[in-house]
């Protein structure tokens, strides 16, 4: 597992960059985890999306605690992460999440003579 950062040099710097994932000692994702989601995605666009996405479900798994004085709370982070999806997705005109699509598909029984749809309103 490496980590390396050549401002723009590469795909995968790219995502770092758009990510805030420049520092070596702090990084949430591997060169080869980068590499991979470029792969997976198609463009390194939507891999910064994807990365965001995986960023804000890590965030969203820890739990919330306190003893004493001692106080761990995701929640501005995670919203800090949705802002950032947000304005990387319109940036790169693309949408913040997965969107599914669908459409209606008109079936009929094999042994009848129907043709058309059903009226399903009479």
């Amino acid at each position: 597992m490496t980590f390396s950062y050549s401002p723009f040099t590469a795909n995968k710097d790219k995502v770092r960059y758009h990510l805030g994932d420049t520092d070596s000692t702090q990084a949430w994702f591997t060169d080869e985890e980068i590499v991979a989601i470029i792969a997976l995605e198609g463009t390194w666009q939507k891999a910064v999306i994807s990365c965001l996405n995986n960023m804000i479900a890590r965030l969203s798994s820890e739990p919330t605690m306190q003893a004493d004085w001692l106080k761990t709370d995701y929640a501005t982070a995670i919203k800090a992460l949705n802002d950032l999806l947000k304005r990387k997705a319109n940036e790169f005109g693309l949408p913040s999440g997965r969107t599914v699509t669908g459409s209606i598909v008109q079936t009929y029984r094999p042994d009848s003579d129907q043709t058309e749809a059903m009226d399903y309103d009479a």
